[in-house]
């Protein structure tokens, strides 16, 4: 009928609306975080590494959350991002800490 064809484009249309919201959050929220100088960071943001510790696996996602996990269930979080520290020790242009 047509009532229920007209129900069915609202409930996508809000479907739709809700998303775009959420990728509009997600673009303010990364538009003003702390990228360092130069925004040097910013390919980072979004990106996530784990670790495999024991039963454990770490993951830290940049511009968003640590986690550990056990392999059942979405696991732990252990704190979301805030954003870089500069603790003023490292010398970026003399590479890598212990590396020549």
């Amino acid at each position: 009928t047509p009532l229920k064809k007209l129900r069915v484009e609202i409930r996508s249309a809000e479907k739709h609306e809700r998303q775009v919201a959420r990728e509009l959050e997600e673009l303010e929220e990364e538009a003003g975080a702390d990228m360092g100088p130069d925004d040097e960071y910013q390919p980072l943001w979004g990106k996530c590494w784990s670790l495999v510790h024991a039963q454990y696996t770490y993951e830290v996602c940049v511009g968003g959350e640590a986690r550990q996990k056990d392999g059942k269930g979405p696991g732990v979080g252990l704190g979301e991002w805030t954003g870089f520290e500069d603790d003023g020790e490292a010398d970026p242009s003399q590479g890598l800490p212990g590396r020549a």
